[in-house]
């Protein structure tokens, strides 16, 4: 059978129905992903219905929903010499994901996209990847990936939204403008438009408007993952951080941490905003206490170096010190444990320097912190994350330079990764603390 994409599949008519919800579920952030768990119940001899809900808790990033994924998978498997090319691949390209293989993962969702390009959910799984990746860091692949099936849905609103965002991350950001806003024009509800907006309005310092723009679209949002309400938030958060509007960031903490307290999305954007709020001189440490006390199991499981970080900061901050070192230790084990590999040479040369670097600032050892970061500060954008999430380890390095007299490193940060708040409030208190 076909997809309404003419994409083929081998399913019955209740399990393209499935499939294509699935597909449109994610593909637009949808609020309810968890279809695809009643469809693969009802028909889990449906073998993309299978590889789909293996996806679903992917998402996840814990060590529990990598467990749920394999055992679908296996299930798939079973099927695999029986269902047609396009499916395979993303099923190699699902096993990859499971194992933790972004890299390769992403070459074959790449694959995908490239021989079958309405298969836009192969592109939204690649958007993912290449967050758990660095999306800035990669941002050029990542809009080589959308121009290549441009063409074939330019039509789609979603689609517009991803290749926006996609243009966003390399600094195109007149035509990611342009392009957010006839997602918009299509689908006024389109909320990864909006999101792509707020990145726009960030990158070039229009942070009144990014509080207008999100103040009013936040009244819409009732359709949408309540995860990507509280991500949209963060955003606004950040546009009121740098206003120094330190009380209305804190007023939208627990919306951020939101519905789902217990997932990794809603931990790393109440912990960023947490982060950004100290380095403002607005410091929740009650805050950081209830959370630390939430990740706790969850920060020893490692997926991306961005995640990893953020629950250190949070342990350091706000938790138990047995529980921080045997974090801390836990991360020396599997760092080292991957020697050999680009993977591992990150994990040992940049995420566990930058994690120890992380407590040394919370004791305000802020030359241990410089000679920890200093020899590989720059490669924080393959950690993980967005050019807006990954900002936190620059303005984290940038303060510390300040803290340390050594105003001329501190002052070409800032040029190279925070040019954007030239001007504000907050980059007045910054530099104000240079003068003391």
């Amino acid at each position: 059978m076909k997809t309404n994409r003419n994409l083929d599949v081998t399913a019955s008519q209740f399990g393209v129905a499935r499939i294509e919800e699935y597909h449109q579920q994610i593909l637009s952030t949808g609020k309810y992903p968890e279809i695809i768990i009643d469809a693969v119940a009802q028909e889990p001899e449906t073998f993309l219905l299978q590889v789909y809900a293996a996806t679903y808790f992917l998402y996840a990033q814990r060590n529990i929903g990598i467990i749920s994924a394999q055992e679908h998978l296996l299930e798939a498997e079973k099927q695999l010499s029986q269902v047609n090319h396009r499916e395979q691949l993303i099923f190699y390209a699902v096993d990859a994901w499971a194992h933790n293989d972004y890299i390769q993962a992403l070459c074959l969702f790449k694959s995908v996209a490239q021989l079958y390009p309405r298969d836009t959910l192969a592109v939204k799984f690649a958007e993912w990847l290449y967050y758990c990746c660095g999306q800035k860091y990669y941002a050029q692949d990542y809009l080589a990936l959308c121009e290549a099936v441009y063409s074939h849905n330019e039509d789609d609103p979603s689609f517009l939204a991803m290749y926006a965002f996609a243009q966003e991350l390399v600094g195109h950001r007149l035509k990611a403008e342009q392009e957010a806003q006839r997602a918009l024009i299509l689908n006024p509800h389109e909320a990864w438009a909006q999101h792509c907006l707020a990145h726009v309005y960030h990158q070039q310092g229009q942070f009144a408007e990014g509080i207008n723009a999100l103040e009013n679209w936040r009244v819409d949002w009732e359709n949408i993952s309540p995860l990507l309400i509280g991500h949209n938030l963060w955003h606004l958060a950040l546009f009121y951080i740098a206003n120094r509007q330190g009380q209305q960031a804190i007023n939208l903490l627990p919306q951020i941490l939101g519905m789902f307290p217990e997932v990794v999305v809603s931990h790393i954007d109440a912990i960023s905003l947490l982060w950004r709020l100290e380095l403002a001189g607005f410091s929740q440490p009650q805050w950081l206490k209830k959370l630390a006390h939430i990740v706790e199991s969850a920060a020893s499981e490692h997926f991306t170096g961005f995640n990893t970080l953020h629950y250190i900061y949070c342990l350091a901050h706000g938790g138990d010190e047995i529980v921080l070192n045997k974090a801390l230790a836990d991360l020396k084990l599997f760092a080292f444990a991957q020697a050999g590999t680009y993977s591992g040479t990150l994990w040992q040369e940049v995420i566990f320097p930058f994690c120890k670097a992380i407590v040394a600032c919370t004791h305000e050892e802020y030359e241990k912190a410089y000679e920890l970061i200093h020899p590989n500060w720059r490669r924080y954008l393959e950690l993980g994350g967005s050019d807006a999430q990954g900002e936190v380890f620059a303005q984290s390095y940038f303060l510390c330079l300040l803290r340390l007299g050594k105003n001329k490193e501190a002052k070409d940060v800032f040029e190279q990764s925070l040019a954007h708040y030239q001007n504000t409030p907050l980059a007045q208190s910054w530099f104000d603390q240079a003068q003391r």
